[in-house]
C-alpha cells in the first residue's frame, strides 16, 4: 500500500507543477449566427453555464455545463460537454481547439435526453489570474452509427459566446 501511495504522489506531483485549472462562467447565444432573425434578442435567447478547463503543457481538458431556459416551443434542459484537445499560449492570448461527447439532461416534459459529439474552439485574453474569452461551440446530435458523418456536418451553424474564467 505504501508503494502505491508513493507511486501516486510521484505521478501527481509533476502534473500539479505544470497544470493550470480555470473555472468560471460562460454565456452562448442559443441560435446560430448565420440565421437571419427578425425578432428582438431577449435573455431567453442565451444559454448560461459553468466552464472548467485543466491545461497541462499543450493539452487541455474541459467541462462545460449549460442551462437552456425553456420556451413555448422547447422545454428547459442542461447540456454537458466534455472536451479534450490542444491549446497554445501566444503572448497574452490562449487559443484552444477540442472535441468530445455531449449529453443532454431534460428538465421538463416533452424533452428527451440525448447524446452527441461537439467541437469547441476558444480564444482567451489572459490577464493574470483572470481570462476573458470567446467560445465557438458546434454540437452534433448523432447516433453511434452516424459518427462517421461528423466531417460532413455544417460547421457554420455553431453557437458563439463569451466566457470569464479565474485561475486557481
Amino acid at each position: 500500500m505504501r508503494r502505491f501511495t508513493l507511486f501516486l504522489i510521484l505521478l501527481i506531483l509533476p502534473v500539479a507543477l505544470f497544470a493550470q485549472l480555470q473555472v468560471g462562467g460562460t454565456a452562448l447565444y442559443n441560435y446560430p449566427l448565420v440565421e437571419d432573425s427578425s425578432s428582438d434578442i431577449s435573455a431567453s435567447d442565451f444559454t448560461f453555464g459553468a466552464d472548467a478547463r485543466l491545461k497541462i503543457l499543450l493539452f487541455q481538458a474541459s467541462g462545460l455545463a449549460l442551462f437552456t431556459p425553456g420556451t413555448d416551443l422547447s422545454p428547459a434542459n442542461i447540456d454537458l460537454f466534455l472536451d479534450g484537445g490542444i491549446t497554445f499560449d501566444l503572448l497574452m492570448f490562449r487559443l484552444g481547439l477540442g472535441a468530445g461527447p455531449n449529453f443532454r439532461v431534460p428538465l421538463g416534459e416533452g424533452s428527451t435526453s440525448g447524446f452527441g459529439l461537439n467541437v469547441k474552439a476558444t480564444a482567451d485574453l489572459m490577464l493574470g489570474d483572470l481570462s476573458f474569452g470567446l467560445t465557438y461551440l458546434n454540437k452534433f446530435e448523432l447516433d453511434f452509427d452516424q459518427a462517421g458523418e461528423l466531417l460532413d456536418q455544417n460547421y457554420s451553424q455553431g453557437l458563439f459566446g463569451i466566457s470569464l474564467l479565474f485561475s486557481l
